[in-house]
């Protein structure tokens, strides 16, 4: 593997596991912040959370599927021919040989087996790419679109942990005492009712 592949499925790696990190603390803080929020301001969280209707989504959603005939949706199409690089194909198949439970006879790969379908089901070179390389599989780089496909996955790895670290569930988590709780209810809340 050279080095700058390396380099990226090192760094790719790295930001997968922050970006987790990162996902489960917003997910806590905004928790959090809405019990805080509930409990120190109860009007305006009625006004900011309340309950919407959905019985007439509900509705609107089985008159859909009531009124369609299979043939709108698509069902009855020709399957398409599957258009994606041999390139890739190729590693897929080395991956699941390497992966898959029915031919190792374990789960022991069963995670990294369903994210290479998963890339591979969305195109996601960068992804795939990586599956191989955690599981030893010698990948020589490629054509030259993948290369720039990696990159970007990175760049789009960067992009949402700093969009997640802008956020106020973000500043809830970084928020130690109730004096600084209290200044993100607050922001949070003017926020909202503006919009």
């Amino acid at each position: 593997m050279s080095r700058k592949l390396k380099k990226l499925f090192l760094k790719h790696s790295f930001l997968s596991l922050e970006l987790d990190e990162v996902n489960e603390l917003c997910s806590q803080s905004t928790s959090s912040m809405r019990d805080y929020i509930y409990e120190h301001y109860p009007d305006e969280y009625k006004l900011i959370f309340k309950d919407k209707n959905t019985n007439g989504k509900k509705e609107l959603q089985k008159q859909y599927i009531e009124e369609k005939d299979p043939e709108d949706l698509g069902i009855l199409e020709e399957p398409k021919k599957d258009n994606r690089d041999p390139e890739l194909r190729n590693i897929y198949k080395k991956i699941i040989e390497k992966t898959h439970p029915d031919k190792i006879g374990s789960n022991l790969h069963s995670d990294i087996f369903s994210k290479a379908t998963k890339a591979y089901k969305e195109n996601n070179a960068a992804e795939l790419v990586f599956a191989a390389l955690s599981v030893n599989i010698k990948v020589d780089l490629l054509s030259g679109k993948i290369l720039p496909e990696i990159n970007q996955e990175v760049l789009n790895l960067e992009k949402q942990i700093h969009e997640k670290t802008a956020s106020f569930a973000w500043l809830w988590h970084l928020s130690k005492t109730e004096e600084e709780k209290e200044k993100v209810a607050k922001k949070l809340i003017d926020t909202l009712k503006k919009s």
